[in-house]
């Protein structure tokens, strides 16, 4: 088992450039020209990217509540 936070603030990164490079792959699909994509062609696109938001959205969230938890944890120590 790895000590310390190093995976959890790996993951906190890694899912938060995946969410950032999502959206603005969804504003770019949004803002082509009709010429290029329908749309229906950009919201089945916006729909195929959608579970690369939402799953490292929640990975993301799951472990910022994790460090919370380890830190809390270490300061009821540190006062003990």
């Amino acid at each position: 088992m790895v000590d310390g936070i190093g995976k959890e603030l790996s993951a906190i990164i890694v899912g938060s450039e995946l969410v950032i490079t999502v959206i603005i792959c969804w504003f770019d699909i949004w803002a082509s020209d009709g010429s290029i994509l329908s749309a229906e062609q950009k919201i089945t696109l916006i729909l195929l990217y959608s579970p690369w938001l939402i799953i490292p959205a929640i990975m993301v969230g799951d472990n910022i509540g994790r460090v919370r938890k380890r830190v809390e944890r270490n300061e009821k120590a540190k006062h003990m």
